[in-house]
């Protein structure tokens, strides 16, 4: 399950969105990924969550303006399926992927302050 505040950011706003795990026995791996690619760790805080084996892990990061043209975020909470001692790859046991897209806008241009001094 995904959660957030808005679905329009603008530039160099910061985002936080939150990924929950559904209950399950190993509590599943959740991590994020952005237009793709992995987050970097240092964007995501784990969560421990009040029912039993399941997690929310929130991503946090600042609209950068090469987010313009699309930001999709996307969660993937897995599960390790178990292949004995010498197995040399994983397989999981579930995989489940949700994503939003994110809407961003450039950033908000005031006009110019201009500033009246007076004749003496």
């Amino acid at each position: 399950h995904i959660s957030f505040g808005k679905p329009m950011y603008m530039v160099g706003e910061m985002l936080q969105v939150n990924c929950t795990s559904g209950p399950a026995r190993p509590t599943p791996d959740v991590t994020w990924l952005i237009n793709g690619l992995q987050a970097h760790e240092s964007w995501m805080k784990m969560f421990p969550e009040e029912s039993p084996n399941s997690v929310t892990v929130q991503l946090g990061l600042k609209i950068e303006e090469s987010y313009e043209k699309g930001l999709r975020l996307t969660c993937i909470s897995t599960i390790p399926a178990f292949l004995g001692h010498h197995a040399r790859h994983s397989l999981y046991a579930d995989h489940k992927e949700h994503s939003i897209d994110v809407k961003i806008v450039g950033q908000a241009t005031q006009p110019p302050t201009v500033i009246q001094i007076p004749n003496h």
